[in-house]
C-alpha cells in the first residue's frame, strides 16, 4: 500500500489534482455521482480514501425509488429479479402511482452524510459521501478533499425534500 501512496503522490504533484478516479468508476453523465481516489490522514495515519460521492437530490431520488420498489414486492413478490422495463402495463402504473404517493407525503427527507467503512487492513478506507450540491464536479471534489483532510468540513443536518421535477 505504501507504493501505491507513493504513485499516487507522484500523480497528484504532476497534475495539481488532490484526487484520481477510481478505478473502476462509470461516468456520470448527469454529474449526480463519482468515484474517486485522495490521500488523508486518519488518526494521525496516512491513508488512502476510496469514495463515492452523490449529491443530496439524487439520494433523494433513490430512497423513494427503494420504498416504491419494497412497496411493489409486497404487492408482487415475483417481480424480486425483474426491472421495470419488465412489468406490465398494470405493474408500470401501480409502480408510477405507489411512486407519486411516496414522493406527495413528503414523508422521506435526506441530510448531508458521511459514511466511513474502515478496512480491515487499515490502509484504505471507504467514504460514502453526500452533499448538497446540483453537480459533482472537479471543483466540488477538490473542495471537500481540501475541507476534509484541513479537519474543516461542516455538513448541513437539515433534513431536506426536494422537488423531483427539477432540473439537475
Amino acid at each position: 500500500m505504501k507504493k501505491q501512496i507513493e504513485e499516487l503522490k507522484r500523480v497528484f504533484a504532476q497534475t495539481g489534482k488532490l484526487f484520481i478516479p477510481s478505478p473502476e468508476a462509470e461516468l456520470d453523465d448527469e454529474f449526480q455521482t463519482a468515484s474517486f481516489m485522495f490521500l488523508g490522514k486518519f488518526e494521525g495515519k496516512e491513508m488512502l480514501f476510496d469514495a463515492f460521492m452523490m449529491t443530496l437530490i439524487q439520494d433523494y431520488r433513490m430512497n423513494i425509488t427503494e420504498q416504491t420498489e419494497e412497496r411493489m414486492l409486497n404487492l408482487y413478490p415475483e417481480l424480486e429479479e425483474e426491472s421495470y422495463d419488465d412489468f406490465t402495463e398494470l405493474q408500470k402504473d401501480e409502480y408510477d402511482n405507489i411512486f407519486e404517493s411516496i414522493y406527495r407525503s413528503d414523508l422521506i427527507k435526506v441530510q448531508e452524510n458521511i459514511t466511513v467503512h474502515p478496512s480491515n487492513s487499515g490502509e484504505c478506507m471507504e467514504l460514502d459521501i453526500t452533499l448538497d450540491v446540483r453537480k459533482i464536479d472537479d471543483k466540488v471534489i477538490q473542495d471537500f478533499i481540501r475541507n476534509f483532510n484541513a479537519k474543516s468540513l461542516e455538513l448541513n443536518e437539515n433534513l431536506r425534500s426536494f422537488d423531483i421535477d427539477d432540473e439537475l
